[in-house]
């Protein structure tokens, strides 16, 4: 059997209510647990508060669907999972203000118009991928830590090869060769990843 993260997110659902399912939501977990945080932190949430409504959001999502009562069919799971954490990100901010006792109406008013949240929420999907990508790249490719070193200073921290070739004592070719080896690979992990991330439609 493959690897959960290998899974289209609709097949991790079809899985749920199979005995394996507790792995399949710790893999529906680690996808979408450092999204909603992510997102949250940038509605101006704390770390701490953008835990809570992740948590809160996830609990959510599980009962919905143990109840049954998220239909594919009717829309995408990315807008079913946006829609409960704009509401718990709601109560946070709700219950750190202390206006429990409201309808929330003016709390809810303080976040984004809905396009402005799908921008954001993509922005943070796409920055998980690329992290989870990276990851990936160090700890299950072929590569050794030196040409991965020398990827991530030349591409992601713009490094100048020469530098880079004389920190790590590698000549400019083997540098060169590094970024375009990682980077070959790494395109075909986000490839591979955003196809397991892939929404309900």
């Amino acid at each position: 059997m493959a690897a959960y993260h290998d899974f289209r997110t609709t097949a991790l659902l079809d899985l749920l209510e199979k005995p394996e399912s507790a792995e399949v939501w710790r893999e529906i977990d680690s996808r979408y647990r450092p999204i909603v945080i992510g997102f949250a932190r940038r509605l101006g949430l704390s770390l701490e508060d953008a835990e809570d409504a992740a948590q809160e959001t996830l609990l959510r999502f599980s009962k919905a669907c143990a109840e049954g009562r998220h239909d594919p069919a009717k829309g995408r799971l990315r807008s079913y999972v946006l829609g409960i954490a704009h509401q718990c990100i709601a109560g946070v901010l709700s219950s750190r203000r202390g206006l429990s006792d409201r309808r929330g109406d003016s709390i809810l008013g303080e976040i984004p118009a809905p396009d402005a949240m799908e921008r954001l929420w993509d922005e943070e999907h796409h920055r998980v991928i690329s992290r989870r990508a990276m990851n990936e790249l160090k700890s299950g490719t072929r590569f050794d830590a030196k040409t991965v070193r020398a990827f991530e200073l030349i591409v992601i921290e713009k490094t100048p090869a020469g530098d880079v070739a004389e920190m790590l004592g590698m000549s400019l070719d083997s540098i060169y060769a590094a970024k375009h080896r990682c980077t070959r690979e790494l395109r075909r992990i986000v490839a591979g990843l955003e196809k397991a991330y892939e929404m309900v439609e």
